[in-house]
């Protein structure tokens, strides 16, 4: 079995959609499961489009809607076009395939499938954004010691400054803006904070 990835997420789509909104290049890894349930998968994107994506034997929209379905799973992003030895065929983003974007194993024009986790509301997800990037975190401590245990957990400047940011106010869309990091990193510290239990999210 691979190394494992470290990041963790309860809902693949949320990540993909990130990229697609970061207009992102490169190649997401996933995996889940251990020992006899362990399953992996990786999704290609040039500037946000998924041009690729394959889990076991499946390849393409299947695979895609099958990956899109994943709710608890570990994930890494590689930055870089994929490299064309990778595909069958001239990149293009899965979403032009012939075929109506609502059809079953067809990705909307986003180029992703609509979502199939009841935990989150079909409102909640739009061409404009994610259910992810909507969620608004808030503080568990609003004094000093909080970043003294910061420093004392030997967290990066960038997750103090990411806390101090943070106010019960402004969305992930927020912070990704203000930070001006890629999504899929600042969810990485976001991750961080909340292990540590100083933040939660509503």
């Amino acid at each position: 079995m691979p190394q494992q990835r470290e990041t963790t997420t309860n809902n693949l789509s949320d990540i993909i959609q990130l990229i697609q909104i970061g207009h992102r290049s490169g190649t997401l890894s996933v995996e889940r499961g251990e020992g006899n349930t362990f399953e992996e998968g990786m999704i290609n994107f040039v500037n946000g489009q998924i041009t690729d994506a394959q889990t076991g034997v499946q390849r393409g929209p299947t695979a895609l809607g099958r990956l899109t379905s994943w709710t608890t799973c570990r994930f890494s992003f590689t930055v870089g076009g994929p490299s064309q030895s990778q595909g069958t065929g001239p990149t293009s983003p899965i979403g032009s395939r012939s075929g109506p974007p609502s059809a079953p194993g067809y990705p909307n024009t986003r180029g992703l499938p609509p979502t199939t986790n009841p935990s989150i509301p079909r409102t909640h997800v739009s061409p404009a954004g994610s259910a992810a990037v909507f969620r608004i975190p808030y503080r568990t401590q609003m004094d000093s010691n909080a970043f003294a245990y910061i420093d004392q957990l030997g967290m990066t400047r960038e997750h103090r400054r990411l806390y101090m940011l943070i106010d019960g106010q402004r969305s992930v869309q927020d912070l990704i803006n203000l930070m001006g990091r890629a999504p899929e990193k600042l969810l990485e510290l976001l991750a961080d904070l909340e292990r540590t239990g100083l933040i939660r999210h509503r």
